[in-house]
């Protein structure tokens, strides 16, 4: 009995980290947006060449941070931030981002 419930707890476990990690959008449409409206502030892509050197993280430092999930960037995009301009993406353009970002782990 007991064997069964871990089997059952690791299963609901691993859904939900599934459910976390699941990537809905277009990422060379988020990749697109990034350029025309995250650019300005964020170095977007390993190969962009100009630094915004304005302190906001990169790209890439945000999709190797563990605690980077679709979930987690989901919420970030949707909540307001003091150094980030207020911005108002569609759920479209949120999902394209985070799958944008998360390309890049």
């Amino acid at each position: 009995m007991r064997a069964a419930i871990l089997l059952v707890a690791a299963a609901i476990l691993g859904a939900g980290q599934a459910l976390a990690q699941e990537v809905r959008g277009d990422t060379a449409a988020g990749y697109a947006f990034a350029a025309r409206v995250c650019a300005a502030c964020h170095v977007i892509s390993p190969s962009q060449v100009d630094d915004p050197a304005v302190g906001a993280p990169s790209f890439s430092a945000v999709a190797a941070d563990p605690a980077a999930t679709a979930l987690s960037l989901g919420v970030f995009l949707r909540s307001p931030h003091e150094r980030m301009p207020d911005l108002i993406l569609s759920d479209r353009e949120i999902d394209d981002v985070i799958a944008y970002i998360l390309s890049l782990e």
